[in-house]
């Protein structure tokens, strides 16, 4: 019986933790990420098109014109709707706050240093999804920098693989659901999960998967895995504060234009690849 009382609380201890480490690593780009970085180069193209006396339905066609968006099935819009107001909220609640407070009491150099030592610890990750894709020479990139970056740059720190001809131009980020689109599986169907944000039925699985690629989840306990994610997303945030907000008041239907942008970011990130 106490054994069993005692795997509860950890089960309830686990639960907890992770609920803390999404809403904590919301910023990290798992919510707002891959959507913005397009809609950044939508925005762009517009502020461009302004100059060249181009007639307003033009300027905001980059965003919505239908026939030039890529089409996912999206049978749960209402619930995803409804989950797109609980993560703005959580945004500017609690996240945006924590970020802008991190940002004040670290200078920004050392923000970028961790963000690079976090990148760095992700190589497993990176490298296993390359080998599956059949990308030997990019895989061994990854794993060369990562060996180099991780002795000779302080964990990851600094980037002296940067140095080395070989091992340049640094590989494309990729991950579990990009894999899964290589053998030619589809979107499937569009989700935006509580906390975690934009994803489809395909890179959802993916995501699960590359979990499992994450060293911290076989070598510390759940508590320091938890530490770390969560760190990596709130310094992730604090170079990025005011992206998600700029990105969303440009938006006719922030809903809309957040799925269309996630959705040609990680179209454009498999074409990349080919």
């Amino acid at each position: 019986m106490k054994c069993f009382e005692g795997c509860m609380r950890k089960l309830f201890l686990s639960f907890v933790l992770f609920i803390l480490f999404f809403v904590l690593s919301a910023g990290s780009g798992l919510v707002f990420d891959s959507a913005s970085r397009v809609l950044a180069e939508n925005n762009q193209t517009r502020s461009e098109n302004n100059g060249s006396g181009d007639d307003l339905m033009a300027e905001l066609g980059m965003d919505y014109d239908e026939s030039k968006q890529p089409a996912i099935a999206d049978p749960l819009e209402p619930w995803n709707r409804i989950m797109f107001q609980v993560n703005d909220k959580l945004y500017f609640w609690l996240l945006h706050p924590v970020g802008r407070g991190y940002a004040a009491t670290l200078p920004q150099p050392w923000r970028e240093s961790f963000g690079q030592a976090f990148y760095n610890l992700a190589t497993p990750v990176r490298a296993v999804n390359d080998l599956l894709q059949g990308r030997l020479v990019r895989a061994g990139r990854e794993v060369g920098s990562c060996l180099i970056n991780t002795l000779f740059g302080f964990a990851g720190l600094l980037k002296p693989s940067e140095g080395i001809p070989a091992l340049n131009p640094e590989p494309r980020d990729t991950d579990g659901g990009l894999t899964l689109g290589t053998w030619g599986i589809g979107h499937g169907i569009y989700f935006f999960w509580p906390v975690i944000g934009p994803s489809s039925l395909r890179d959802s699985v993916g995501k699960v998967g590359d979990l499992f690629l994450q060293p911290l989840y076989y070598f510390t306990p759940l508590e320091v895995e938890v530490a770390v994610q969560a760190g990596e997303g709130i310094n992730y945030l604090s170079l990025n504060l005011d992206q998600y907000k700029d990105l969303k008041e440009g938006a006719l239907d922030p809903y809309t234009a957040f799925k269309d942008g996630y959705i040609q970011y990680r179209r454009s990130a498999l074409q990349a690849d080919e």
